[in-house]
């Protein structure tokens, strides 16, 4: 025994050394990539949402890490502007125009560039070290289109042709995103070759919080030159040339379009320049915000084939259930400005440099690769509802209930597809789980029965049931009236009303029910059968039968004290609710008056 003792402490000595190792392993990876990827900067900035923004000398510039470009020339600007745009803008249209959040704090200086620092977390979270740990740092490993476990599905419509560039002004919004490693996003792409080997070039905004660790809409690029076997976001690996000192990719817009509200967009343009053939990418008319040297595309040299715009989210929810992210605004074409995500403005760039409005009819791209166009917010089952239900995100004013818990609908929600059906549901209340343990009941779980007689959500046990001498059948326990809110039911043992709220013995067969109280007071006044009864009555046996309704009474009584803390809560909700009513009839009066 002590020999096997000694062997097992061996084995757990060399265990935590072996941890230990590896873990300062990764600690000097993590390390290497961060230095590698945070270039020493004149200036930082902190942005509102927590980022912080480096700004890099142009000598440091991260182009310089790639090996094909050790000794290369920056082009600053290009070497001319495609003919035709209309580069005037009134005053309305600059004000939905985005911004990025740094901006509010700072400015980079001149022959600097802003650049987001990459932090720890993000390495370990999204993996980094797997892709920066390579010989070649232009191969960076992408998710491909579709995997055992994830699908990525899209809304998009197509010009195909020969072209130097594209435009489109792209809404933008804050989808709600199921799970951290979803996204969603909105982007235009300029494309060539084949799918199997093909050169793109994309730019738009993005949701993906595995990526950027929060929620924010974020200006991303990204880019592969064989057919998404590899590929870069932002400035993950060296390629795309930054030029702008007022813009950071990757970083957080800070405008975003509201529901019935204010729109914004971002004007993105990608065009070829003639001479040196890089692709430029320019944000709101003459902001260059840079360009990816023609030297990484085969296909893409020549010019465009095929220019997209549109939507995409990637679901990785298994089985038949799909995922509730949103993509774009989460609302249907047909709901209009305001309501529905928007592309405008869409221009091509052709041969000849000039920006021209689309000759044909653009295409929706067929439904093989892509989901219909209607179908870019998936519908979900829930057992509470017949039909099938799609997530939205409420607005302040849009005033609509919940049909689960009767609360007023904020953030996230489901409503049936049908439009001719009302019904609501928070997405906390489509989380419900199915099945509860309550400390007024602790002996049986409580299911929650989504359309009992009364129709109201409640959850209930008929396991547990109490014998009453009024009535030959045993009693359930619910907890809550067993009929419509607009009809009184009574006790039938007292006659007294009952408040729908509260619990109650019931016979589902005769409909007969009784008060807690009602049930507690028989007990207790009633003689027993071979009992002792009241004081000063015969009987034997007395004393067992006192402790086992003593017993039945106690558990009981604990059911009425935690039937009074839920009553206690309820009211405490109640009045909160009236509060906030009260506030938000206050608040829009003051709009109304503004």
């Amino acid at each position: 025994m002590m020999v096997a003792h000694f062997v097992l402490s061996i084995l757990i000595v060399a265990a935590i050394v072996s941890g230990s190792e590896f873990s300062d392993t990764r600690d000097a990876k993590v390390e290497k990539i961060l230095k590698k990827l945070n270039k020493p900067a004149l200036k930082s900035i902190k942005s509102p949402d927590g980022d912080i923004i480096d700004c890099i000398h142009m000598n440091n510039h991260p182009i310089y890490d790639h090996p094909l470009f050790k000794n290369y020339t920056i082009q600053m600007k290009p070497s001319s502007y495609p003919k035709g745009k209309n580069n005037e803008s009134s005053d309305r249209e600059k004000q939905s125009v985005v911004t990025q959040l740094w901006t509010l704090n700072g400015k980079c200086p001149k022959n600097s560039i802003p650049i987001r620092r990459t932090r720890r977390k993000e390495i370990l979270r999204t993996k980094y070290m797997q892709r920066y740990d390579k010989k070649n740092p232009n191969i960076i490993n992408h998710p491909k289109a579709s995997t055992s476990n994830s699908i990525h599905e899209y809304a998009q419509i197509q010009a195909k042709g020969k072209f130097h560039g594209a435009h489109a002004d792209i809404n933008v919004w804050k989808p709600y995103v199921q799970t951290p490693k979803e996204f969603s996003l909105a982007q235009m792409w300029v494309m060539a070759g084949p799918f199997s080997e093909v050169n793109s070039v994309e730019a738009g905004w993005q949701v993906y919080q595995d990526r950027y660790g929060d929620d924010n809409p974020r200006y991303f690029i990204f880019w592969t030159a064989d057919g998404y076997h590899s590929g870069c976001y932002n400035l993950d690996c060296p390629g795309f040339v930054p030029v702008s000192q007022n813009f950071a990719l990757g970083a957080a817009v800070s405008n975003v379009s509201t529901l019935n509200g204010q729109q914004y967009h971002i004007p993105t343009t990608i065009w070829k320049d003639p001479q040196s053939g890089n692709w430029w990418l320019t944000f709101n008319d003459h902001e260059f915000v840079g360009y990816w040297p023609s030297i990484l595309f085969n296909h893409l040299k020549d010019g465009a084939t095929e220019i997209q715009w549109g939507g995409e989210i990637i679901n990785f929810k298994d089985g038949s259930l799909h995922t509730t992210t949103s993509m774009g605004s989460g609302h249907f074409a047909e709901e209009g400005y305001q309501r529905a995500s928007y592309f405008k403005n869409l221009e091509i760039i052709d041969e000849h440099d000039i920006h021209n409005k689309p000759k044909e009819e653009l295409d929706l791209i067929p439904k093989s690769r892509i989901l219909p166009l209607m179908a870019t917010r998936p519908s979900v089952r829930h057992p509470s509802h017949n039909h099938p239900l799609r997530g939205h995100k409420a607005q302040f004013e849009d005033e609509i209930i919940c049909s689960g818990c009767d609360l007023d609908l904020i953030g996230a929600y489901f409503k049936c597809t049908k439009s001719e059906c009302d019904y609501f549901l928070h997405k906390s209340c489509f989380d419900l789980p199915r099945e509860i343990h309550h400390k007024s009941h602790p002996d049986h779980p409580l299911i929650l029965l989504y359309s009992p007689q009364n129709n109201n959500s409640t959850y209930t046990c008929e396991c547990v049931t109490h014998a009453h001498d009024e009535h030959v059948h045993p009693l359930s326990l619910i907890y809550s009236a067993p009929c419509p809110k607009d009809h009184i039911f009574t006790c039938d043992v007292c006659d007294e009303t009952m408040p729908h709220n509260l619990w109650l013995y019931y016979c589902q067969k005769c409909d007969y029910g009784a008060h807690l109280h009602s049930c507690i007071v028989e007990e207790e006044e009633k003689p027993k059968k071979g009992g002792r009864g009241r004081e000063g009555e015969g009987g034997s046996g007395g004393n067992g039968v006192n402790r086992g309704r003593s017993s039945a009474n106690s558990e009981l009584a604990a059911m009425l004290k935690a039937q009074r803390e839920m009553e206690q809560m309820q009211i405490a909700l109640h009045l909160e609710m009236q509060r906030a009513k009260i506030d938000k009839k206050s608040r829009k009066h003051m709009l109304k008056m503004i």
